[in-house]
């Protein structure tokens, strides 16, 4: 995990509607930048054991890879 992983990075918790929170995110950011972001989270949350977090910045980072 980067040290310089960005402070306005969100972890995210799973939900019902991660596509859904995904697709507001890609309204207003680049479908490219938010995969990037959670790819991060997800690297972080896996070397912390939080795996509920990793699940859910991976799945957004599928929803975004979904919107490219």
């Amino acid at each position: 995990m980067p040290a310089d992983m960005p402070d306005r990075v969100i972890r995210f918790r799973r939900s019902d509607n991660d596509h859904e929170l995904a697709a507001e995110l890609a309204r207003i950011r680049p479908a490219c930048v938010i995969a990037a972001e959670q790819i991060q989270v997800a690297w972080k949350c896996h070397q912390e054991d939080d795996w509920e977090g990793f699940y859910a910045a991976m799945m957004l980072v599928i929803a975004a890879g979904n919107r490219m």
